[in-house]
């Protein structure tokens, strides 16, 4: 029978913390050997006169008896005065690998990898590699699925097995089933999620424990890392845009505050999601604002602006994105006979409504539609473009966009922008600097706007180089995903 022990050590020497975190042995008679080991290696380290570099821990392994397997030391790292110098190992609960969040945040974690930290994804619905994804997409799932095949948590499968009566059973009168009443609501759900948990747990002390849980949006998924939370005892995090937590309704603000309390530290995209947050009565001292980035080097121009009349769109054709707004005022400048072509570049469920407002407005000579282009073919798309539009606007139930990323991508590339004052977007596009800004809803103001960068090819040139400064200095990911990884810090040291 295999037996974990878990050890939780505290060493004060010459103004060095030492903390062992989850030293995990998969048998009680190895754990004298090997702790005898790791505390020899730290004592020589703690009063040697040279102790004022960056020193990690090194992993000891060893073999059970009679098995391949190997088991060892986890998470341990050394603290000199406050600073923690070992990796974070970050565990981000997904609803499966390419969903629940934009591919955005997996640039983030790509970024986390390089700066040399320990991230996992744990889906919550795995989908086998090489399957064909059941939910479209506007990206690529099958690439991000093979990008993060070996950061998924091994035997992540146990998760979506059916859980049995004795599991209901046992979890009825748990504590947190009964201090998270109406978290979710559904009490079924709620059993659910308890027995997600406790799976969960199970794979944590085969594989060793994370130091933070990490969501990236909000729903029943960040319902369900607070009870993992709860369960492990390991603080989260929540990342949140627009769309996902701005929708309204009672019960969904009621969700959003408990997970905000509940939460170590509560992280936003932009100011404006900040005062709607403090508004709703979060905590302002658990906010924070990291800005989405993007590769600033992998989105650069490599030839000259060109005023080739393209009008550009990238992203998903849902309604929150206000295409039809664009089509109308496609039809606007065809009244002025000035040569144009829109390109709307993406999918979803919008797209043929689109297509058949098109033909009504008699513009479909016009329209593009390009549908799904893969990562590697947009720069080229963004570079052979003269202006790019994105007419977000606010619905009644309060979906609505945070910072566009493709927004982000075109003034990267150094394209003049034309948008609307709707969420974050006027503090990433000032009106009249690096752009223009219109009313949410107003297909003339929208063609004006438009109509004047296509005959003002010097002044859109001037917007485009402002708006890459701008890219460069508030948005690049490497620096952004550093601010990040500070609150991770921050939180596991708590």
């Amino acid at each position: 029978m295999r037996v974990a022990v878990i050890f939780k050590v505290r060493y004060i020497f010459a103004h060095i913390k030492i903390h062992f975190r989850d030293l995990e042995c998969a048998r009680l008679k190895q754990s004298p050997r090997l702790i005898f080991i790791f505390l020899s290696y730290i004592a020589r380290k703690a009063i040697s006169k040279h102790c004022n570099a960056v020193e990690t821990i090194p992993r000891f392994i060893c073999r059970e008896p009679g098995s391949k397997r190997r088991v060892g030391l986890t998470h341990c790292h050394v603290r000199l005065r406050h600073i923690y110098y070992a990796p974070i190992n970050i565990n981000v609960i997904i609803d499966y690998v390419g969903a629940g969040t934009s591919p955005l945040a997996y640039a983030e974690y790509k970024s986390l990898i390089e700066f040399g930290e320990t991230i996992r994804l744990i889906p919550l619905v795995h989908l086998p590699f090489g399957k064909k994804s059941r939910i479209t997409q506007t990206y690529d799932h099958q690439k991000l699925l093979k990008d993060f095949k070996h950061f998924i948590i091994p035997n992540i499968e146990t998760l979506e097995s059916s859980p049995n009566i004795w599991e209901f059973y046992k979890h009825v009168f748990d504590g947190s089933f009964i201090r998270l009443m109406n978290y979710p609501r559904n009490p079924v759900t709620r059993l659910r999620m308890l027995v997600t948990a406790e799976k969960l747990n199970e794979l944590y002390k085969l594989y060793g424990f994370p130091n933070v849980l990490h969501v990236g949006m909000f729903g029943e998924t960040a319902l369900l890392t607070m009870i993992i939370s709860r369960k492990i005892k390991v603080p989260y995090t929540i990342m949140l845009h627009s769309s996902d937590f701005m929708m309204k309704g009672k019960r969904r603000a009621r969700y959003l505050k408990k997970v905000c309390q509940e939460a170590a530290a509560v992280i936003t995209i932009s100011n404006f999601n900040k005062g709607y947050l403090t508004a709703l009565g979060v905590d302002h001292e658990k906010l924070h604002v990291v800005k989405a980035g993007i590769d600033v080097e992998r989105f650069k121009r490599k030839s000259n602006y060109k005023a080739d009349n393209i009008i550009l769109y990238v992203g998903r054709l849902v309604r929150f994105k206000g295409l039809e707004y664009l089509l109308h005022a496609a039809k606007i400048l065809d009244q002025y006979n000035i040569k144009f072509k829109v390109m709307l570049v993406g999918e979803g469920p919008l797209e043929n409504e689109l297509k058949d407002l098109a033909a009504r407005l008699n513009v479909q000579h016009l329209i593009e539609f390009k549908g799904f282009i893969s990562d590697d073919e947009l720069p080229s798309i963004y570079e052979n473009s003269q202006i790019f539009v994105h007419p977000s606007v606010e619905l009644s139930d309060g979906r609505r966009d945070g910072i566009p990323v493709s927004l982000m991508e075109a003034m990267s590339m150094e394209l003049p922008v034309v948008s609307t004052y709707c969420s974050g977007i006027p503090e990433l596009v000032e009106d009249g600097w690096n752009g223009i800004l219109v009313r949410q809803r107003d297909p003339l103001q929208l063609a004006e706007a438009i109509r004047y960068l296509l005959e003002n090819p010097s002044v859109a040139r001037e917007y485009g180089k402002r708006g890459r400064e701008k890219i460069v200095r508030e948005h690049d990911i490497k620096k952004n995903t550093k601010k990040l990884l500070d609150i991770f810090k921050e939180v596991s040291s708590k």
